[in-house]
């Protein structure tokens, strides 16, 4: 295989790897606002059932009634927002850490891309003067022959 058909299937290689990073980045990206869109419907749902335990507090008749509904709102408003919020954060915090890995993989593929194509332009060229320089040493050795009178 010619150094060419080499370079040239390198680029092929360098192509299908990004159309694969892209691919994984726009489902990366996808992925990211889905969580962000899933983690606003979360506390929005948690903010609800805060406000209804805080209502049924102050609705209830009896003493019981109304200390069950504020530790039912102070464990929502505590324990579980403060969970549901680290969990949210962390999936946001390992998405876009994906996302920048695929970012960054995805310009060393761009880079490699264009050192090959760089490569396919300057091996054509190197080609085009070797085959220049054949040609030209034929017509000397047919002027030699016209001069010598070997033709």
């Amino acid at each position: 295989m010619s150094s060419l058909a080499a370079l040239y299937d390198q680029e092929d290689a360098c192509r299908s790897r990004i159309s694969e990073l892209t691919a994984a980045l726009e489902g990366l990206c996808e992925a990211r606002r889905g969580i962000g869109a899933s983690a606003d419907e979360m506390r929005e749902q948690l903010g609800r059932k805060i406000s209804a335990a805080r209502r049924a507090g102050e609705v209830s008749g009896t003493r019981l009634g109304r200390r069950y509904a504020e530790r039912t709102g102070e464990y929502l408003g505590g324990e579980v927002s403060r969970g549901l919020n680290d969990n949210l954060d962390e999936a946001c915090r390992r998405t876009d850490a994906a996302i920048q890995r695929v970012t960054d993989e995805l310009e060393e593929a761009r880079a490699q891309l264009a050192s090959t194509q760089a490569q396919i332009e300057g091996e054509i060229a190197r080609q085009r003067a070797e085959q220049a320089r054949q040609e030209e040493l034929e017509r000397e050795r047919a002027r030699e022959a016209l001069g010598s009178g070997e033709v």
